[in-house]
């Protein structure tokens, strides 16, 4: 029996009873704690209210019966015949959580109004660190000693945000005034006489006074971060005051700069144009973030992708070369860890080597890793020094062997997930500065729940509402829980002031933690619910490459056929496809066919459709490609497999003024690997079903 079925309701609400029973208690507990605070106050609803408000009651009821009624209208998320979009089954220890964080209402943002859910998101971001192989702050259980070494050591910080826009716009908003504020840093410097030593990525140090400012906003970005802790202590050894003061002088004067960035980036970006790369495939959220932060969407540099829309790192080393060459400043260059459209991985350990190679030439650049789609597939990996051994490791976890059985056909295939490329990318992900995961993608938790994750804490000095308190003394940074230092009492800050939301449930902070603790972020825990979604989307992509042969195993010559948009299996379990009247020559008939295939697998509440659900056997999602985020040049493989007989310059002028319509399976439902084990294969039910609404759009004339 597969432990996942314990951490699941069922596709037929198979653990209805376990549900009900914890509900119930978590209610019942919630009840009694009501009942009991200051138990001696006096019942204000007395039965004789409650029965001459039974028309109130009854107005209740009626509104509960029509949203019900309503809300069956739903999609079913939670069934393994959604492939739709990023939206799955939510496990129970997260359904419960939330439920739990719901009645209590507390807001995450102070601890006053989250005294205990602020606590389990500190400890959850922590557990959230470790699997993306960033070091947590230290426990403040340590004995003193021993405490203020760790706090010397870089240790990182997370936190739940809205989603992943909220999360990206965090990470870059740091990035931003982690740049920039190196300037007010030298203004200061200089003005106030102190030596503050600046270590450039080619690894030779000046004072800062003798670093132009190019040079100063392309440093290194634990560099910038540091720099304002060493200017701190600086001015401690000059004037001798306390840490408090100090830290308010620090600030005051970073402030009366005329490079401050709290006087705004204009000035700032007029002398030094900011700019941010990423790739075509990158989540529509970046061009909004550029808006937000003063950047400009026409500042986003997108990089080519590969036939695989995979960031191309040749066109990045082009395209850095010339941001280098023009003096502009690098705000982040973000890699995307499970692109939405495609589910593919950029290759994030290519972008940190190719850092690297510009270091030596002094120049160097934030890595930002957009994983919040991809994130939680790190919990099939484990960490370690030896990167084949890993690879090794989790190729083993998934491997298996499954049966393509079709009246007549039958081929047994061995799948496994772990190639080279994939799995790079997340063991790199701990030498990115900041990465963004959504628990509630991947991490099957109900919405809102994304999370921001910095390698470095001390980014919070840069997004800080608050006086950058750094104990100057030691060197130290303190963590939001931490230990004060004079009491030894363990104190827990408020978040509010480091982050950009003003409230945020703490429902979504008791969902993460319950699961969590339930289950872990292993391969052993979470990772079984991953390995079950990425083979049962290597399922679907094997009945895709294999459906024609298979009918015509059976005696038939279908007049159309489906086509992957790769070469190979999807990076995650995202699988794109389009269906082809064989002898078609046009992108725009292969657009209509795959169009009217589409609409057989969707309720479109857009367009003012509003049947229920339960006939609707299936439902797929569709993107559209178009240039010049998805150029030819990237596609042009795909074309020559869709059609090998077509003049390739003919058919980029047709693809630019057409686009590509694709098919869309998001394939993370736990259950559909499962019940192909147990004889049921919905994914080639799926097949069949999308092969007649194939053959219905081309008796019609297509």
């Amino acid at each position: 029996m597969e432990r996942i079925f314990a951490w699941l309701l069922g596709p037929k609400a198979e653990n209805q009873k376990l549900l009900e029973e914890l509900i119930n208690l978590v209610i019942s507990d919630y009840i009694h704690w009501r009942r009991n605070y200051f138990p001696k106050d006096k019942t204000l609803i007395r039965r004789k209210d409650q029965s001459e408000l039974r028309d109130e009651f009854d107005k209740l009821y009626d509104n509960i019966f029509n949203l019900l009624g309503e809300m069956r209208r739903n999609f079913p998320f939670y069934s393994p015949r959604y492939i739709a979009h990023m939206q799955s089954e939510t496990t129970l220890p997260a359904l419960l959580g939330f439920i739990m964080g719901l009645l209590y209402n507390p807001n995450n943002v102070s601890t006053e109004s989250s005294p205990v859910t602020t606590d389990w998101e500190i400890e959850a971001g922590n557990r959230v660190l470790e699997l993306i192989g960033y070091r947590p702050a230290p426990d403040p259980s340590l004995p003193k000693d021993k405490y203020l070494r760790e706090l010397k050591r870089e240790f990182g910080w997370a936190h739940i945000t809205s989603g992943g826009t909220t999360a990206n716009l965090e990470a870059l908003w740091a990035a931003r005034n982690v740049r920039y504020t190196i300037l007010a840093i030298k203004d200061v410097a200089i003005k106030e006489n102190v030596d503050l030593i600046i270590k450039l990525p080619n690894g030779k140090k000046y004072d800062i006074s003798e670093v132009d400012d190019y040079s100063l906003l392309t440093i290194k970005p634990n560099e910038a971060i540091y720099a304002l802790s060493r200017l701190v202590v600086a001015m401690k050894r000059k004037y001798l005051e306390s840490d408090e003061e100090i830290n308010k002088k620090v600030l005051k004067l970073l402030r009366k700069s005329e490079r401050s960035i709290s006087k705004g980036f204009g000035k700032l970006f007029a002398e030094f144009q900011p700019v941010i790369l990423t790739s075509g495939t990158s989540h529509y959220s970046i061009e909004k973030i550029a808006d937000v932060l003063g950047v400009g969407r026409d500042n986003v540099i997108y990089v080519d992708i590969d036939e695989n829309f995979r960031m191309s790192v040749k066109d990045l080393y082009s395209k850095l070369k010339g941001v280098k060459a023009e003096n502009k400043v690098p705000i982040a260059v973000i890699a995307t860890i499970g692109t939405t459209e495609e589910g593919s991985v950029d290759p994030l350990h290519e972008i940190v080597k190719l850092r690297e190679e510009f270091e030596k030439g002094g120049f160097s650049f934030w890595v930002h890793a957009d994983a919040a789609w991809g994130g939680f597939i790190k919990t099939l990996l484990t960490d370690g020094d030896d990167e084949k051994k890993v690879i090794e490791k989790v190729r083993r976890i998934t491997e298996d062997e499954i049966e393509l059985e079709h009246e007549n056909y039958q081929k047994r295939i061995r799948i496994l997930w772990g190639s080279d490329k994939v799995v790079l990318p997340f063991l790199a992900l701990k030498r990115a500065e900041s990465v963004t995961v959504d628990p509630h993608k991947m991490g099957y938790m109900p919405y809102p729940c994304g999370m921001v994750a910095f390698r470095n804490d001390r980014v919070r000095h840069f997004i800080s509402q608050e006086v950058p308190y750094i104990t100057s003394t030691f060197a130290v940074h303190l963590p939001l829980k931490h230990k004060d230092l004079e009491s030894g009492k363990v104190v827990i800050n408020s978040l509010g002031p480091y982050i950009l939301e003003g409230s945020k449930p703490g429902a979504s902070a008791s969902a993460l933690w319950l699961q969590i603790n339930t289950i872990p972020l292993t391969p052993e825990g979470h990772g079984e619910l991953v390995k079950n979604s990425l083979l049962a989307a290597r399922l679907l992509w094997e009945w895709i490459v294999h459906w024609d042969q298979a009918e015509r195993v059976n005696g038939r010559e279908p007049e159309y056929q489906f086509i992957p948009l790769t070469q190979y299996p999807p990076d995650t379990n995202i699988v794109t496809f389009v269906v082809k009247k064989k002898i078609s020559r046009s992108i725009a008939q292969m657009n209509e066919l795959t169009k009217k295939v589409y609409e057989e697998f969707s309720i479109r509440t857009e367009l003012g459709e509003f049947e229920y659900s339960y006939s609707q056997p299936f439902f797929l999602s569709k993107t559209v490609f178009k240039s010049p985020k998805y150029p030819f040049k990237a596609l042009r493989p795909f074309f020559k497999r869709a059609f090998p007989k077509a003049e390739l310059p003919k058919l980029e002028r047709e693809y630019e003024k057409e686009g590509l319509f694709v098919l869309r399976a998001v394939v993370m439902n736990p259950y559909i690997y499962p019940l192909k084990k147990r004889g049921q294969d919905l994914m080639k039910e799926f097949m069949r079903r999308a092969s007649e609404a194939a053959e219905r759009a081309l008796r019609r004339g297509l």
